[in-house]
């Protein structure tokens, strides 16, 4: 909720310390609780008690903002959501609640058998198409995905579709938890792959990569919703109006002249899906500009994550940030 600067009372101070210490000391709890984020027997989350002090944590979050800074926040939401302010609220308070249970499932290690059924739980109903497009176009691929859903765990799903000739890199923001290693490592131990490499945004030789992904037969999987702060972003429309999104995949899918596709994970009761939106080639953007070519997919990628917004807004983790991605500058 960044962005708004809010002149408060020392009262107001002292409540908002208050609430935030509060917050910390419950999530504290929260992420100690055994089976805090455990399935019951028949595979379903469970709810009530084990769920009450991540609530807490998310209300005391919550109240730990200055109130103004709360009113304002929910009134933009409202506006590029298209929906009342109460129910921004509500909506706000389960994509905390949401990704503080993620978050700590990606950073706790994990039983197999948990494990296991998480990545039962996903869903990729166009899998066999995915293979048969690799099989018979053996070009480089990037899969741009949004931190949407369970995405930790669709990412090993993801490979499941590739064959074992291809390459798999993963490009990411630093390397993760020693726990979340661990897990992916698991992750792809039980799914019978290789884990795939492993290379960090900020110290990745990007003319090393564009000539890797020249040559064929290999798979990038990157995030493509990250804030603007983290790349050099690009203006497109977004929500009815304009924002900033980082134009890092689409410039690499440009410079190397290789398809790029977005991709989202539904979270569902009974099983998450992974979706895919529709996939943009190098004969879209031929006769643009360099920049123009970067400014068409990188709308191409708003759309898709648009489209999950417009769906259930709760579920993509940067909601909370939304307002960063419609100013000017950082």
């Amino acid at each position: 909720m960044s962005g708004y600067t809010v002149r408060q009372g020392a009262f107001a101070r002292l409540w908002c310390r208050s609430m935030a210490r509060l917050a910390s000391l419950a999530e504290r709890f929260s992420l100690r609780m055994p089976g805090v984020c455990r399935p019951d027997a028949a595979g379903h989350e469970r709810n009530g008690l084990f769920h009450v002090p991540v609530r807490a944590v998310v209300c005391l979050r919550w109240q730990s903002e200055p109130a103004a800074r709360r009113t304002d926040f929910l009134d933009s939401l409202s506006v590029w959501l298209g929906e009342p302010r109460s129910r921004c609220r509500s909506l706000l308070l389960q994509n905390h609640e949401y990704f503080l249970l993620l978050e700590n499932r990606r950073n706790s290690l994990l039983e197999a058998r948990e494990m296991g059924w998480r990545l039962r739980k996903m869903d990729w109903p166009g899998a066999a198409a995915w293979r048969r497009s690799i099989m018979t176009d053996r070009r480089s691929r990037i899969m741009a995905v949004i931190h949407y859903g369970d995405y930790v765990h669709g990412l090993p799903r993801l490979a499941c579709a590739e064959p074992p000739w291809r390459r798999r890199i993963l490009l990411r923001l630093g390397q993760g938890s020693k726990n979340a290693r661990a897990n992916l490592r698991e992750a792809y131990r039980q799914l019978g792959l290789v884990p795939p490499e492993i290379r960090s945004v900020e110290t990745v030789d990007a003319l090393e990569l564009r000539q890797l992904l020249r040559r064929g037969h290999c798979t990038l999987t990157t995030f493509c919703d990250l804030p603007p702060r983290f790349g050099v972003p690009v203006r497109v429309p977004f929500l009815g109006a304009t924002a900033r999104f980082c134009s890092g995949p689409a410039q690499l899918a440009v410079s190397a002249g290789v398809p790029i596709i977005p991709v989202s994970v539904s979270p569902g009761r009974d099983c998450d899906t992974i979706r895919l939106g529709a996939g943009m080639d190098p004969a879209h953007w031929q006769g643009l500009a360099y920049d123009e070519a970067v400014e068409a997919i990188t709308a191409g990628l708003a759309r898709h994550l648009e489209r999950r917004l417009r769906e259930a807004p709760q579920y993509w983790r940067y909601m909370g940030l939304l307002p960063g991605y419609f100013q000017e500058s950082d």
